[in-house]
């Protein structure tokens, strides 16, 4: 659909460890319902995992896009989130 999601589970299996900041909030339902709100029940079909997010979210009618190789969007976060 021209989103691009970051795959945890294949960050974690390539040998990285994916959550190393807090290890305790991996697989935290409660915190991932809170980050993405509604977000996250609309986009769980596009995402291998419900831990992976947003890198970069493909462009709605009226949203400001820009081009990529994916297709026109605009970057998966918020800046202040970051």
């Amino acid at each position: 659909n021209g989103s691009v999601y970051f795959d945890t589970v294949a960050f974690a299996a390539s040998g990285k460890k994916y959550g190393k900041l807090d290890p305790s909030k991996i697989g935290d339902e409660v915190l991932m319902a809170e980050g993405e709100g509604a977000l996250s029940v609309s986009t769980l079909a596009e995402k291998r995992n419900s831990a992976d997010f947003a890198l970069w979210k493909a462009s709605k009618v009226g949203e400001p896009a820009w081009p990529s190789p994916w297709g026109d969007g605009r970057p998966g976060w918020h800046i202040e989130c970051s």
